[in-house]
C-alpha cells in the first residue's frame, strides 16, 4: 500500500507539475496575445489619426482649392465684365451664351435681347449661318501669337446706325463642347482719324509739291547760270540749297507713296517685264550718280530670258532703291554687281556691294519706316529713310519680296525676288489616251487659246522658250508638233533637226505670221496667223495625226 501511495505521489506530483506548465504556457499566450491585440488597435487608432488628418488636410485644400477657383472665377468674371472691347461667348454654333456690358454700351441691346441670338445678329449685313459657322470652325485656339481669327465687320446698333468694329475670335477649351470667345472693339474713332492723317499727308504732300518745283527750278537755274555767273560763295550757297530742295522733294514723293500703298490706292500695272532691261534701264539711270561717288556698275544676267508680271515702273523704283543704296555705302573705286538669276519659279535680282555691311542693332528695323543706320551719316549721302520700307512693300504687292543677305568677304547682298512667268506656260490635263501635241509660241495668249482649242481632242504641251522645247522633245514623246516660226530669240524651224533625229514621222504643223515659200517644204503643214482660224489649226493637225495613224 505504501508503493501504490508513493507512486500516487509520484503521478500527482507529476500531474502538478505538467499542469503548472501548460498553465504557464497558456497565460505566456494569453499575454502575447493581449500585446498583439494591443499592438493592432494601437495600429488601428494611428491609421485611424492618419486617415482624419489626411481626410482633414484634403478637405482644408479642396476648400483652398474652390476659394482659389472661386476667386479666379470672380477675377475673370470682373475682367469679363470690365473689359473696355466688348466680350462675347460662343457655342460651336456662334449663338451667344453670354456677354459683358459693353456689348450692351456699344450695341444698345439689354442682354436679354441677345441671348441665345446668334452672333450675326449684331452685323449690319449678316453673312449666311453656314458661311459663318464654317468660319468659326477654322478659328484656332488663344496662345502665345494672340487670337485665332480677326476680321472686321460693321456692326449695326439697336437704334439702326452701324459702326466699324474689329474682331479677335479664340477658341476655348470646355469639357462637354467647343466654344469661342469673341472681343469686339469699336473702330470708328480710328478709321476716322486714319482718313484724317491720310487727308492730312495727302493735302500738305500736295501742297508742299507746287512750290518746292519752283524753288528747285529757280535754284537750279542760279547754278546753271542763267542770271550769269556766280562767285564761288553764292554758288556754293546756291548748290547747297539745291540737294535740300532736291531732298525735300524725294521725302515728299516717298511719303505719298507709302501713303498710297497703305490705303491700297497705289495702281499697279500687270505687264510682261523682262528683267534684263529692267536691270539696263535702272544701271544707265544712275549711271552719273554712281560716277560722281567713283563707284563702277556691273550687270551679270542669264542665258535665257527672264519675265515677271507686274508693274515695269514699281520695280524699277525698287531696284533703283536698290541701287542707289549700294553706290551711296560703296567705297570709292568700289564696284556695285547687279545679278539676274532664276531658280525654278523664282527670278532673283541681286544688288552686291562691299560696302561696311549693316550694324547689327540696325537690322531688326532696317525695312521700318524712316529707318537709317546713322542719321548723321545719311543725311550725308542723302536719303529719306522710306525708300527699303516702299521697296518691301511694291514688292509683296507683286507676290515677292525684298531681304539681304551678308556678303562673304565683307559688304551686302540686298535682293529682290519675284515670282517668274513659267516658261512651261500650261501642259493640259487632258486623259492620257489622247494624242499629245507640242506647241511651241512666244505669244502666251495664243498656246493658251490652242490648249482651249483642242480641248478633248488632244493633250497639249505649251512651251514659250525654245531652250525648254529643246528639253523637252528629248526628254518626251508626242503624237505631233505645232511650232511657231517667228520665236524671240530665234526661228522656230530650228527645233525641226531635233524633232526628226527624235522622231523621223512627226507630224510637224508650222503656225507662222510669215509668208515663206521654203516653210512648206521643211514641215507636213504650213498655216499663216493671219489667214487661218484656231478650228483649221486643229482640222489640219488632227489630219495629219490621222494620216500617220493610217500609215502606221
Amino acid at each position: 500500500m505504501d508503493a501504490i501511495r508513493r507512486d500516487l505521489a509520484a503521478l500527482d506530483a507529476i500531474e502538478r507539475a505538467r499542469l503548472a506548465e501548460i498553465t504557464a504556457r497558456t497565460e505566456g499566450i494569453r499575454g502575447n496575445v493581449e500585446f498583439l491585440v494591443s499592438m493592432l488597435i494601437a495600429g488601428l487608432a494611428l491609421l485611424l489619426a492618419g486617415v482624419a488628418i489626411v481626410v482633414g488636410r484634403t478637405t482644408r485644400q479642396r476648400q483652398e482649392a474652390l476659394a482659389r477657383a472661386e476667386e479666379l472665377n470672380a477675377r475673370q468674371q470682373a475682367l469679363f465684365d470690365g473689359a473696355v472691347d466688348g466680350m462675347l461667348l460662343l457655342d460651336e454654333a456662334g449663338h451667344i451664351c453670354k456677354l459683358n456690358p459693353s456689348i450692351v454700351r456699344m450695341f444698345g441691346y439689354d442682354e436679354d435681347e441677345l441671348l441665345t441670338r446668334h452672333n450675326t445678329f449684331l452685323m449690319a449685313e449678316p453673312s449666311d449661318l453656314e458661311v459663318s459657322r464654317d468660319w468659326l470652325s477654322r478659328v484656332g485656339a488663344a496662345g502665345l501669337q494672340g487670337a485665332g481669327r480677326r476680321h472686321e465687320f460693321t456692326g449695326r446698333r439697336k437704334d439702326g446706325s452701324t459702326f466699324d468694329t474689329e474682331v479677335a475670335v479664340s477658341r476655348v477649351a470646355d469639357e462637354r463642347e467647343r466654344r469661342y470667345v469673341a472681343a469686339i472693339r469699336d473702330i470708328s474713332d480710328y478709321k476716322r482719324a486714319e482718313a484724317m492723317k491720310s487727308e492730312f499727308v495727302s493735302t500738305v504732300s500736295h501742297e508742299l509739291r507746287t512750290p518746292l518745283t519752283s524753288i528747285g527750278g529757280s535754284l537750279g537755274l542760279l547754278a546753271g547760270g542763267a542770271v550769269g555767273e556766280l562767285n564761288e560763295k553764292a554758288a556754293r550757297l546756291i548748290d547747297i540749297a539745291h540737294k535740300n530742295c532736291e531732298r525735300l522733294v524725294r521725302l515728299i514723293n516717298d511719303i505719298l507713296d507709302i501713303e498710297k500703298i497703305s490705303s491700297g490706292k497705289m495702281h499697279f500695272a500687270q505687264d510682261e517685264v523682262a528683267l534684263e532691261e529692267l536691270i539696263r534701264r535702272t544701271i544707265a539711270a544712275n549711271a552719273v550718280f554712281a560716277a560722281a561717288q567713283g563707284v563702277s556698275l556691273v550687270a551679270k544676267g542669264t542665258a535665257r530670258r527672264v519675265e515677271v508680271l507686274g508693274d515695269a515702273d514699281r520695280l524699277e523704283q525698287v531696284l533703283t532703291n536698290l541701287v542707289s543704296n549700294a553706290i551711296k555705302h560703296s567705297r570709292h573705286d568700289g564696284t556695285v554687281e547687279v545679278v539676274l538669276k532664276q531658280s525654278g519659279s523664282l527670278a532673283k535680282i541681286e544688288v552686291r556691294d562691299r560696302g561696311e555691311g549693316i550694324p547689327q542693332e540696325f537690322r531688326q528695323r532696317i525695312f521700318g519706316k524712316f529707318a537709317m543706320a546713322d542719321g548723321s551719316d545719311n543725311r550725308t549721302r542723302g536719303g529719306t529713310g522710306l525708300g527699303l520700307s516702299i521697296a518691301r512693300e511694291i514688292a509683296q504687292h507683286h507676290g515677292g519680296t525684298v531681304s539681304y543677305d551678308d556678303r562673304p568677304g565683307g559688304g551686302t547682298v540686298f535682293w529682290l525676288e519675284l515670282p517668274a512667268i513659267s516658261e512651261l506656260v500650261q501642259r493640259s490635263n487632258a486623259a492620257t489616251d489622247l494624242p499629245r501635241i507640242l506647241h511651241v509660241d512666244d505669244d502666251r495668249d495664243c498656246l493658251s487659246v490652242m490648249a482651249s482649242a483642242f480641248e478633248d481632242r488632244a493633250a497639249i504641251v505649251s512651251l514659250s522658250a525654245m531652250e525648254d522645247a529643246r528639253s523637252v522633245i528629248e526628254q518626251e514623246h508626242f503624237a505631233g508638233a505645232i511650232i511657231d516660226v517667228g520665236m524671240r530669240d530665234e526661228d522656230g524651224t530650228s527645233l525641226l533637226p531635233a524633232i526628226r533625229r527624235r522622231n523621223p514621222g512627226l507630224p510637224v504643223l508650222l503656225f507662222s505670221a510669215r509668208d515663206e515659200k521654203h516653210l512648206s517644204a521643211a514641215a507636213d503643214a504650213v498655216l499663216i496667223k493671219s489667214r487661218s482660224d484656231l478650228d483649221e489649226v486643229v482640222e489640219t493637225m488632227m489630219g495629219l495625226l490621222a494620216d500617220r495613224g493610217a500609215q502606221a
